[in-house]
């Protein structure tokens, strides 16, 4: 197939009033940061941070592919299956949102984050995925020739990014999916902070380039 997906969108389900509700900075981190700008008010130093401004809420557009296959599953019987695969962190699940996808963005993205795998990785990712959970399953045992991937769209979903201060001269992060309200996990945040480098080192460049 050609280098050109698709793209969908997941709706967005938390508005950003909801969101802290949900995703709030842990209360250790609270605490420390008072006492620290109490001291800093006492000594006369400054931190780099803009502490006034934290915690800051942005939404993210994160990126899925979405590879499907068809399996056949009796005589004439033939399953739809769709695996999402995060273009991050090389992680694959069942999709079960497809009705859920829109042609185009239901909210304002503050961060549009890019691809980093390509399109021949997707698939081997998603095909051996699918025929590990097959085999756990012990359901369907396809030959490995029938599994054929189709990638099929590029989805965005939304992510809340939660931004706040980790001492006086560093920042964290904590992350909620904007469809579901759940919170994401450390191997997610981990592949959004090397994204969120990736990202400001290509507009940095950018900028040098066309400056």
């Amino acid at each position: 197939m050609s280098n050109t997906v698709p793209s969908g969108y997941i709706p967005l389900r938390y508005t950003q009033e909801e969101v802290p509700l949900r995703l709030s900075v842990p209360r250790f981190y609270r605490y420390r940061i008072k006492i620290s700008k109490f001291f800093l008010s006492l000594t006369g130093r400054t931190t780099t941070l803009p502490l006034q401004d934290l915690p800051k809420y942005e939404l993210v557009a994160w990126p899925l592919y979405i590879v499907r296959f068809f399996l056949q599953s009796g005589v004439e019987k033939t399953q739809e299956i769709f695996i999402a695969v995060d273009a991050w962190t090389k992680t694959i699940a069942r999709f079960e949102r497809m009705k859920e996808i829109q042609q185009t963005p239901t909210a304002e993205f503050q961060l549009w984050i890019k691809p980093s795998i390509p399109l021949d990785e997707v698939k081997s990712i998603a095909r051996y995925g699918l025929m590990q959970q097959l085999l756990r399953q012990r359901r369907l045992q396809p030959a490995p020739e029938t599994v054929i991937p189709e990638i099929i769209l590029l989805v965005y979903t939304p992510i809340w990014a939660c931004y706040f201060a980790r001492t006086l001269h560093s920042l964290d992060v904590r992350l909620l999916d904007g469809y579901s309200g759940e919170k994401i996990g450390s191997q997610t945040r981990s592949a959004f902070l090397n994204a969120l480098i990736h990202h400001h080192s290509e507009k940095s460049d950018l900028s040098q380039k066309t400056g």
